[in-house]
């Protein structure tokens, strides 16, 4: 089925105004080679995360949008997904540049979507438009900023094991604990290992537990492990195991912008791009030690080198504001009473003004607001859909 059949009302609507249009346009029509900046005035709740997910359906165009803040990326994962939009997120490694623990599983994510890039890269060389592609990705800020492996580095940090492959235990043993792994009799958590003779069993952090049997020093089967029985499972092809040491990674050698691996026809849309650049100096100003990390400018830079337009869309002033500047028909929701009765008599006031719609995060919460809505603005024309959205907003476009 087509995603956009499966999509909201509400939401095409918003993709088919002649804001949305006007932007569409102004994007297919600036040429890489311009630099030209693209602005919008026009940001609440959560509608930038709309008008990016309305670009990518208009254009055919992977995107990647970037936030100032950790959670934003995970609720616009969600809101995305709510979409039938398949979200990739890029997370930061919540390390402080200095620090020296570093989170396995947020490594794992990052290595993961690396090697996707890299292979969809290989496959779109020789079949345009692959299935494989990663159409939408949403980075915070911080995530931008830290350096990721050159592509000839990946397999030093990422591991992957094959039936038929020879293996020394030993070697993996040392490589798994100098990578963060723990030692264990019988494993149980992510980032853990435990060698019986000839059986290995390992769980790598954002991937199944997996045991791996061995006939000598050759792989012949890995199976997943049931963790409740510690029996084998079903048979897997493979198990990639991610790891790091600090010092692999606080190195300028052999490591480059995540914007190296984007498609060259990328969007990356900038959301409020005044607190994105405050958050990413905020961050490179706790760095002791600033190797692998990149400042917010050469973020950027990266990122108007490599793709093929650049959007900021902002509340208030466009961040580079000019003739390619647009204003998007978005307003702040009134704030509504505490008491039920009063806040569905104010909604159902909005609801004369404009076509509204309550949109609840499951069909329990939607029903309960059906039966509020029956009880107190029976006579309102509103709608109850059961979609994610994390904040909410007014989009009035001029009639």
């Amino acid at each position: 089925m087509s995603e956009n059949l499966l999509q909201p009302t509400w939401f095409s609507q918003i993709a088919g105004t002649p804001a949305a249009r006007r932007l569409a346009e102004t994007i297919a029509n600036t040429t890489h080679a311009s630099g030209e900046a693209i602005s919008a005035r026009g940001a609440i709740g959560s509608s930038t995360v709309l008008v990016a997910a309305a670009l990518r359906q208009r254009l055919s165009r992977p995107v990647l949008l970037v936030v100032a803040h950790l959670d934003e990326a995970d609720e616009a994962v969600d809101e995305l997904e709510s979409l039938s939009i398949n979200a990739a997120k890029f997370p930061a490694m919540e390390l402080a540049p200095g620090e020296s623990s570093i989170s396995l599983d947020l490594l794992a994510e990052r290595l993961t979507l690396v090697r996707q890039l890299e292979d969809a890269s290989s496959i779109q060389s020789k079949i345009p438009n692959p299935k494989s592609q990663i159409d939408f990705i949403v980075a915070p800020i911080q995530a931008l900023m830290q350096a990721v492996p050159r592509a000839d580095r990946l397999q030093q940090l990422l591991r992957v094991i094959r039936p038929g492959d020879q293996l020394d235990t030993v070697d993996l043993a040392r490589w798994l604990s100098e990578a963060g792994y723990n030692r264990v009799e019988a494993i149980d958590s992510p980032a853990e290992f435990a060698i019986r003779g000839g059986i290995i069993d390992i769980f790598p952090p954002g991937a199944v537990p997996a045991r791996i049997d061995l006939f000598g020093n050759q792989v012949e089967a890995i199976h997943e492990i049931d963790l409740g029985t510690m029996g084998s499972d079903r048979k897997l092809d493979r198990v990639e195991i991610v790891g790091a040491t600090l010092e692999k990674l606080q190195t300028d050698e052999g490591m480059v912008s995540f914007a190296t691996y984007l498609p060259r026809q990328t969007l990356a849309i900038l959301a409020e791009l005044a607190e994105i650049t405050e958050q990413g100096r905020s961050y490179f100003d706790r760095a002791h030690d600033a190797r692998g990390i990149y400042g917010p400018p050469a973020v950027f830079k990266s990122l108007a080198e490599r793709c093929h337009a650049m959007i900021d869309i902002n509340h208030y002033v466009p961040g580079n504001a000019g003739e390619q500047s647009i204003e998007l028909p978005v307003e702040s929701l009134p704030t509504f009473s505490e008491n039920t009765t009063e806040a569905f008599a104010e909604l159902a006031e909005l609801a004369k003004e404009h076509e509204t719609f309550v949109l609840c995060q499951n069909e329990g919460e939607s029903q309960r607001a059906r039966e509020l809505v029956h009880e107190f603005a029976p006579q309102a024309n509103i709608h109850i859909q059961t979609h994610y959205l994390h904040r909410g907003f007014i989009w009035a476009p001029s009639p």
